[in-house]
């Protein structure tokens, strides 16, 4: 009996591990400032042909997202750094993670309306203050 309870305590603590979102998906402005000038864009090119975080929030629409990726190219990089150490400046985004910040860098780049970067950044720092593991 006492192995049984130990053998579903191990599987329910595996399972709860499994269902954790990888390291990188949990980067946010901690992380991006301890990145220099440099480092910034290897990063994003790490990023853009690494595929990508994994992580799919549910407000997220993950193909539209693919799509505004391709655009992360070497003549686009500097202006999406940019934008991402603008977006970390507020205050209210320093606890938004890197994948966000990414995206609406690449919004603004595109030429989103900013009504539509601005309402995925409210989106954004909403399911940030959801999360547990801030």
């Amino acid at each position: 009996m006492k192995s049984i309870i130990i053998f579903f305590s191990l599987l329910v603590g595996l399972t709860a591990y499994a269902d954790l979102p990888p390291q990188e998906d949990l980067l946010d402005k901690k992380y991006w400032s301890t990145l220099d000038e440099k480092a910034k864009p290897a990063f994003l090119m790490g990023f853009r042909y690494g595929g990508g975080c994994q992580t799919i929030d549910i407000f997220m629409n993950t193909d539209q997202f693919q799509e505004r990726l391709k655009h992360l190219n070497t003549h686009t990089v500097p202006g999406v750094v940019s934008a991402i150490d603008a977006f970390y400046k507020a205050e209210d985004n320093a606890h938004v993670y890197l994948r966000s910040a990414i995206e609406a860098g690449l919004m603004q780049i595109i030429g989103n309306p900013k009504m539509e970067i601005e309402k995925f950044t409210n989106k954004a720092r909403e399911v940030q203050e959801k999360r547990a593991w801030k």
